[in-house]
């Protein structure tokens, strides 16, 4: 018999959350595996988006502390310190 190459998750939602899941299944022609598989990957693009935007505006409060204004000033300021 050959090993399954997935897991199994089992978890309870009220019944309106049952019937969307099933409803959006049915409309876009998935199962609720598919549905589930696509619904983490969307989070875990919002999550890896919130994580850049809140890393962008670290790196912009950085710059301005810092007195750099431009992107120019940036990079000559990022190289100079690899040199150091």
């Amino acid at each position: 018999m050959a090993k399954r190459n997935t897991k199994t998750i089992g978890f309870s939602v009220p019944p309106e959350v049952h019937k969307e899941i099933v409803e959006y299944a049915s409309r876009e022609n998935k199962t609720k595996s598919e549905l589930f598989r696509e619904m983490v990957a969307l989070y875990r693009e919002k999550k890896e988006e919130e994580e850049y935007n809140r890393l962008l505006k670290y790196g912009r409060l950085k710059a301005l502390e810092a007195g750099l204004t431009s992107e120019e000033e940036i990079n000559r300021a990022i190289d100079d310190y690899k040199k150091s």
